[in-house]
């Protein structure tokens, strides 16, 4: 069975408005690393629906996913994602709150019965994905949040990984996270 997102909004879309919101994500949240497909369905090119994007996250030459996401209507935008790890995850949540947001909706998932509304701070970062993902290995310590940041970095492009290993080495009881992290 394939995994779907979906958001219902309030406010119309338009595949215009949908590409310059994913646009915009790409370059200040995504480092630029999603090429973006979008097209009309056609007899020549079909799509889920009318209006289709393609997101493959590459850098380098080297692809770490891919995702569809297309509007059914003006007011049902879909996402089929799944697999590629946290990192994929983590765009997927991306662009669907911020779809939500945008045109005053709620997003939910196929895998749930909860519906979100689109929040302006909805983890704008890599890390704080995963903050949520991993709550209780995160509440362990310093040691298990550097662990999990590691191994949810292993799928994830060049761009987003830090060098954790000296990190985890040299970690002590006490240390801040924060303090040790490089910048984003």
């Amino acid at each position: 069975m394939a995994n779907h997102a979906y958001v219902k909004t309030k406010r119309w879309m338009s595949p215009e408005k949908i590409t310059e919101l994913i646009e915009k994500l790409n370059k200040e949240r995504f480092k630029g690393v999603i090429e973006i497909d979008y097209h009309e369905r056609t007899n020549e090119k079909p799509g889920w629906g009318p209006h289709t994007w393609l997101l493959t996250v590459k850098q380098d030459g080297q692809e770490y996913g891919t995702r569809v996401c297309w509007l059914n209507t003006k007011r049902s935008f879909e996402m089929r994602h799944g697999g590629g790890g946290d990192f994929m995850w983590w765009i997927d949540c991306s662009i669907c709150n911020e779809v939500a947001l945008e045109f005053d909706g709620n997003w939910t998932d196929d895998g749930c019965d909860a519906k979100e509304k689109g929040k302006s701070d909805y983890h704008t970062t890599f890390p704080s994905f995963i903050q949520v993902m991993y709550p209780v290995l995160w509440e362990k310590g310093l040691l298990a949040r550097l662990w999990v940041i590691q191994m949810a970095e292993e799928m994830a492009p060049p761009l987003f990984k830090r060098k954790w290993r000296h990190r985890i080495q040299s970690a002590r009881k006490g240390d801040d996270l924060e303090l040790m992290a490089v910048k984003q």
